[in-house]
C-alpha cells in the first residue's frame, strides 16, 4: 500500500494534470469554464470521482468527443498508468467501458503511455567544471534537450548555453552532460517519451541516477509551475478583460507582458512570493490555497510600452500583492511607482509586514 505522503503526492499531481487538460482542451477551442471553476472549489482527485459516477458522460466530455480529443478527458486522465493506485479497478472499467462506447481506442492509448524504455547505463566523469558552473535551471534545459529533443552538443551551446558553436565547439554542453555520465548512446533517447512517464521508469531501475533525476524533476516542477501560473493568468484574464480594455489600451498592452508565464516564474524565482511594497504572503495567509500565488507588476512606465518588447524579469517585473496592484494602477493617467505606493502606506502608519 503506499504511504500517505506519497498518496497526496500524486493527488497533487493530478491536480496539476487535470489544469493540463484543461489548457489543451482551450487552446484547440473549448473553454471547459465549469471544470475550471470545479477545480479551484474541490480537490482533483474528488473532482475526478464525481465524473467517474456520473450516470451519464458530462457535456465537456461530449464536447470533446466531438473534436476527437477524448485523450483531454477526465477519463481518459483516470486510465493513466501512474494513477493506478489512486483508482480501484472497478472505476476504471467505468471509464474505460465510457470511452470504448465512444470509440476511444484504449489498449493504443495505454500502451502509449507505458511504453517507456529503461535508460542505458551512465558513464560519469570526475571533470565536474561545467556542471558546478552551471545554474540548475541551466544544466535542467541542457539534460532535457539532449535526452528528449537529441539536440547536440553544439545546438546546446549555442541555444540553451548562449555560446558561439564555432569557439566553445560543445564542450559546456558536453562537460555537464558527461558529468552525469549521459553519452552518445542516451541522445533523443526519450524523443518519443512523456516527461512524467520517464521520470517514473528511471526511479524504477535500480542503478543510481540521482544526477539525472535531480535535473528532470528540475524540469518537471518548472513545467507545473508554468501552467499553473498559465491558470493564474486565464482567472486573472477572466475577471478583469472589461476592466483593463476600457480605454486603456497601453495599459492592457503592458498586462500582456506580465501575463507571461516564464517571465512570471522567472520572477517569482529571482524576487520571491511576498509583495514588495506590503510584505503581504498568500500561502502564509490562505494557506495551500495561497500556494506559488501573487501578482506580478510591470515596473516600467506603460504609456511608454508601443510594442511588444523583452522583459528582463530580474528588472522589469515585480511581486505585488492584489491590493498594492490595484492602488498602483487605480487611476489609469497616474500609475504610482513602487516607492510612492511605500510611502503613502507609510504616511498612514502602515508598511513592510515582514
Amino acid at each position: 500500500m503506499m504511504a500517505e505522503t506519497e498518496t497526496k503526492a500524486l493527488k497533487r499531481e493530478l491536480h496539476n494534470d487535470m489544469f493540463n487538460i484543461y489548457n489543451k482542451a482551450k487552446s484547440i477551442g473549448y473553454n471547459a469554464t465549469k471544470f475550471r471553476q470545479m477545480l479551484a472549489g474541490k480537490e482533483g482527485y474528488l473532482v475526478a470521482k464525481s465524473f467517474i459516477y456520473s450516470k451519464s458522460p458530462t457535456d465537456g466530455f461530449t464536447s470533446l468527443w466531438e473534436l476527437k480529443r477524448l485523450d483531454l478527458t477526465v477519463e481518459a486522465l483516470v486510465l493513466n498508468p501512474k494513477y493506478v493506485s489512486l483508482f480501484t479497478e472497478e472505476e476504471r472499467c467505468i471509464v474505460r467501458d465510457r470511452l470504448a462506447e465512444y470509440g476511444y481506442q484504449i489498449e493504443m492509448r495505454e500502451q502509449e503511455n507505458t511504453d517507456v524504455k529503461s535508460i542505458p547505463e551512465l558513464e560519469p566523469v570526475l571533470r565536474s567544471r561545467e556542471y558546478n558552473n552551471a545554474t540548475a535551471e541551466l544544466r535542467s534545459k541542457v539534460v532535457y534537450e539532449y535526452l528528449f529533443h537529441g539536440r547536440s552538443h553544439r545546438w546546446i551551446d549555442e541555444y540553451v548555453i548562449g555560446l558561439n558553436p564555432s569557439e566553445s565547439r560543445g564542450y559546456q554542453a558536453m562537460g555537464i552532460l558527461h558529468y552525469i555520465g549521459l553519452k552518445s548512446k542516451h541522445k533523443g533517447f526519450f524523443e518519443k517519451s512523456n516527461l512524467d512517464d520517464a521520470l517514473v521508469e528511471i526511479k524504477r531501475q535500480s542503478s543510481d541516477f540521482k544526477l539525472l533525476i535531480e535535473n528532470l524533476d528540475y524540469v518537471n516542477q518548472a513545467k507545473k509551475i508554468e501552467s499553473k501560473l498559465a491558470s493564474d493568468i486565464d482567472a486573472e484574464q477572466s475577471e478583469e478583460d472589461g476592466y483593463y480594455k476600457d480605454g486603456a489600451i497601453k495599459y492592457y498592452h503592458g498586462k500582456r507582458y506580465e501575463r507571461n508565464p516564464v517571465n512570471r516564474r522567472k520572477a517569482i524565482e529571482i524576487h520571491g512570493l511576498d509583495c514588495k511594497v506590503c510584505g503581504f504572503n498568500f500561502e502564509k495567509n490562505y494557506g495551500k490555497r495561497g500556494a506559488d500565488f501573487i501578482e506580478i507588476h510591470h515596473l516600467n512606465q506603460l504609456s511608454t510600452l508601443e510594442e511588444e518588447t523583452i522583459v528582463n524579469p530580474e528588472t522589469d517585473l515585480i511581486p505585488l500583492c492584489s491590493n498594492c496592484h490595484r492602488m498602483i494602477h487605480r487611476k489609469k493617467d497616474v500609475v504610482l511607482t513602487v516607492e510612492e505606493l511605500k510611502e503613502i502606506m507609510a504616511k498612514n502608519g502602515k508598511g513592510l509586514t515582514v
